[in-house]
């Protein structure tokens, strides 16, 4: 994802150089930059979260429930989102539709 971004900058800062339009790349490495951010951010949370597991059996699961899942579902989200928007090439893991249809 950071390498995609790089390459979009890089894109970027030629087509402006050469007085040539370059929202488009600038916009999708920005919203890339961002995201990639927001999942970081979400999974220090959730190494952080890891590290607090209760003891007991009962509050284990009581905390996996309340605090694990939740921030396991915001990392999913940041990084599905994502997938969808980096190139397929820099996407190093099997995507929906790989696994969907795979032939």
């Amino acid at each position: 994802v950071l390498g995609f971004s790089a390459e979009l900058a890089s894109a970027a800062k030629t087509k402006t150089g050469l007085s040539i339009n370059a929202d488009a790349e600038m916009t999708l490495a920005k919203g890339i930059s961002e995201e990639a951010s927001l999942l970081m951010k979400a999974s220090d949370e959730l190494d952080e979260a890891l590290k607090e597991i209760p003891s007991s059996t009962y509050d284990a699961a009581r905390y996996a429930a309340d605090r694990i899942i939740p921030t396991m579902d915001k990392v999913r989200a940041f990084s599905d989102k994502l997938e969808t928007i980096t190139d397929k090439r820099s996407w190093p893991f099997p995507t929906y539709s790989d696994i969907l249809f795979y032939v």
